[in-house]
Parts: C-alpha cells; sequence; structure tokens
C-alpha cells in the first residue's frame, strides 16, 4: 500500500514535495508480525546500487532428472502413529505432523521461485573433498539425488527456479577430534534476504502456551529431584531431519552446489529453520505418544534424543520396572517404524 504523505508543516498552496510512506502487511500471520521501520535511501543512492547489481537470472532450459518418488516416503508407520497419538498429542500439532508424514513437509516460504538465487561459493580443495564425500554418502543413504553438472530446475515436473544454498562444513562432535564433520547448508545466508528470513517459525512454541524446550540443565535437575539410585535409559533417532521428507514441490528450495556439481536434498537441511521446526513437531508427536503407550510421564526429549527415567523404589535401584519400560520404549519405536540408534539401557547415576 503506497500512502502519499503531507509534511504537517507544510501550509503552501502548491503542491508540496510529497512523501511516500509504504507499508508491507503480511495478514496471513496471528499476532502480525513485529512491525520495522526503515527509511529508504535517496534516488541516487537506490540508482548507484542498481548498477552495482547483475541482472536476475532465469534458467531457460529444462533439466532432464527424474524423481525417485519412493525416496520421498516417511519411514514412520503413520497408520499406528495415528492410533496411538489420538487424544493425547495437541490436535493442531497431531494435524500437522500426520498429514506431513504422508504427503510431505512445507518449508512455508514466503518467497517465489521466479528467478534463481545461486548463494554458493566455492570450496577450496581440502574442504572440496570433503563436502563431496559426505554428499556421496547422503546419496547412498537416499536422503540426496545427484550430483548433476548443472543446476536441476526448473525441470519436467517443477517449473520453478533453484535456491541454490551456500554450505560450509563444521565438526560433527564439539568436543571430539574423529575428523567427522557436518555439512550445513546456510540458509541464513545473505543477511536480510535469506531464504530463513522469509520462513515462519512453526515448532512447539507456536502451539503450545508456555512450552519450553529439553535442557541438559533440566536433566540434571529432574536426576537430583527424583534421588540417588535414579536409572535413565537413552535412545537416539538415527538422521532425525532427513526422515522430514519434503512436498516435491517444494524441492528447489532444497539445492546444493558443491562447486560444480549440484545435488537435491530431499528431506530436511541443517541450517534450514523449517527443519528444526518440522522435527520438533515430529518428536513431540512420537514422545507424547511413547508416554502412553509405555504408561509414564517420566520421558522426555532434547532435539532427537530421547531418555527415560526410574526413580529408586524405596531408595533402591528399581531395575525391574527400569527394564520393563526400556522394553516398552524399543517396541513403541519398532511399531513406530522410528529409525532408532545409540540406545542405552537403564544405568545408574551415581
Amino acid at each position: 500500500m503506497f500512502f502519499p504523505a503531507v509534511p504537517s508543516n507544510s501550509t503552501s498552496t502548491t503542491l508540496p514535495q510529497w512523501d511516500i510512506l509504504v507499508c508491507i502487511v503480511d495478514f496471513r500471520n496471528k499476532p502480525l508480525n513485529e512491525i520495522i521501520y526503515n527509511s529508504l535511501p535517496s534516488i541516487d543512492e537506490c540508482n548507484r546500487l542498481l548498477k552495482k547489481l547483475d541482472h536476475p537470472y532465469r534458467k531457460l532450459s529444462l533439466f532432464n532428472v527424474d524423481l525417485p518418488h519412493n525416496l520421498l516416503m516417511s519411514p514412520f508407520n503413520v497408520a499406528f502413529l495415528t492410533e496411538i497419538s489420538e487424544g493425547v498429542v495437541q490436535e493442531s500439532i497431531r494435524k500437522i505432523v500426520l498429514e506431513s508424514l504422508t504427503t510431505g513437509f512445507s518449508s512455508l516460504y514466503r518467497g517465489d521461485g521466479f528467478y534463481q538465487r545461486d548463494f554458493a561459493s566455492n570450496l577450496e580443495s581440502d574442504q572440496y573433498k570433503l563436502a563431496v564425500a559426505k554428499m556421496e554418502k547422503e546419496v547412498k543413504k537416499g536422503y540426496c539425488i545427484g550430483p548433476y553438472k548443472e543446476c536441476p530446475f526448473p525441470n519436467r515436473w517443477c517449473s520453478k527456479q533453484a535456491i541454490i544454498c551456500q554450505v560450509f562444513l563444521r565438526p560433527k562432535h564439539r568436543f571430539v577430534d574423529d575428523g567427522e564433520f557436518r555439512l550445513i547448508g546456510n540458509k541464513s545466508f545473505p543477511l536480510d534476504r535469506s531464504f530463513n528470513d522469509l520462513v515462519p517459525r512453526r515448532d512447539c512454541k507456536t502451539f503450545i502456551d508456555g512450552y519450553e524446550y529439553f535442557t541438559f540443565a533440566k536433566f540434571m535437575t529432574t536426576v537430583r529431584n527424583l534421588g540417588r539410585n535414579t536409572l535413565i535409559s537413552l535412545f537416539d533417532i538415527r538422521d532425525a531431519y532427513k526422515h522430514c521428507k519434503m512436498k516435491a514441490s517444494k524441492l528447489w528450495q532444497q539445492v546444493y552446489r558443491v562447486n560444480d556439481l549440484y545435488y537435491i536434498d530431499l528431506g530436511g537441511t541443517f541450517g534450514s529453520r523449517n527443519a528444526g521446526d518440522a522435527w520438533n513437531l515430529v518428536m513431540e508427536l512420537l514422545v507424547v505418544s511413547m508416554r502412553k503407550y509405555c504408561k509414564t510421564d517420566l520421558i522426555d526429549y532434547f532435539v532427537d534424543n530421547g531418555v527415560n527415567y526410574t526413580p529408586p523404589l524405596q531408595s533402591n535401584v528399581n531395575m525391574e520396572t527400569a527394564n520393563a519400560t526400556f522394553e516398552k520404549m524399543l517396541k513403541f519405536l519398532n511399531l513406530a517404524k522410528a529409525p532408532y540408534h545409540d540406545v542405552h539401557s537403564p544405568m545408574q547415576n551415581s
């Protein structure tokens, strides 16, 4: 909306030098986003900036790539999760997760794909080799497809131009130098013009009043409160984000360029706001349903890690109950077809 604004101190009977007030409102958000005020530069400054920009690019040729629909299928047992979650998981979360596990997740990106945006930069030789090796592993697992020698969008099944993400490598484990690296898609680059800037938050905080993320500090507090001889058991969901399979129509938002090679990421990408939020909803449904199945409220989760506590029985270790609950947890994960690993049977906190 454009509003001509008459200067308040103008008393001239001739037309004043008009200012322009530009208001952009997204009425899809409830409540509305915080109002941000910005002043546009002068016309001369705008012209100077425009001269520095390249013309926006559109790839005109269609790329011949087949979409492996079998790789877009969720591994989870949706029928089981539909039944077990009814009446225990908040319905708004339940509906989104069950539908998305069936038809694919959407980023809710507010932009469009009329022009190609290539935010990638070339990696140095050592990092290039590591990135290609990492992508080859992802392709073998069925989480990505590629490599391609040219950008695979637009193609026969998607007319959108690609958002090509900048990528970088970070050590996988913060405190262990084991040579393992995680490939991160920098979806927050460039600042104020990035993919993440146009993706709304949709995690559990969006739907549950007073929701708080589970933290290590909360874990330690719970163990202290339950007392000495508390037992804990643990599990981890393998490659969690990757199981949030994206809708085929949204894969133009999931392109990596590793120097001269292009890949399409089929699931949630590290560094993408929607991936973390989508998994948060999935894990909420899994763990809340697991509490019902195991008949205990003493199961928590942090991102993709689950933990169960078994309090002591008359100050003694309650191994019988701990083992029974642990077996139920594993049975639940198997029934849900949740791809878990790194399992730790009940152990004592000393």
